[in-house]
């Protein structure tokens, strides 16, 4: 399946996942409901259409298969200089996982969409 065949409507969830010692951070996208979790605060909001149409086409430009496969430009995670991150995306019956990231950095591939998660957390 190529990135272009891809059904973004299929897309389940979304589950960004970044750590290190003392620190965490989890988005997590089910529909169109958004949580977002540290050690220190939580919070829940829903999208609006306009922002989940812009999720599915960032999805829509990955090739899930591949994700797995991945190469991080940097390993910071190695020694503490940034958080270990992937992200899972469930769609239909399937999971796909990334290859671990700086969270800081990661794979241009995924990139705009961990750019975009991001973004929305920081709106609210």
């Amino acid at each position: 399946m190529n990135c272009a065949s891809q059904k973004t409507t299929n897309i389940k969830e979304i589950i960004y996942n970044a750590t290190t010692r003392g620190r965490s951070e989890n988005i997590t996208l089910r529909g169109n409901s958004l949580q977002y979790k540290t050690y220190q605060k939580s919070l829940s909001f829903n999208l609006t259409k306009e922002q989940r149409e812009k999720v599915n086409k960032e999805i829509s430009r990955i090739n899930l298969n591949t994700i797995n496969n991945l190469k991080a430009p940097t390993d910071k995670r190695s020694y503490d200089g940034a958080m270990y991150t992937s992200i899972l995306i469930i769609s239909g019956t399937k999971e796909y996982t990334s290859t671990t990231f700086d969270d800081t950095n990661p794979p241009i591939e995924l990139k705009a969409l961990c750019q975009l998660l991001i973004s929305f957390v920081q709106k609210n």
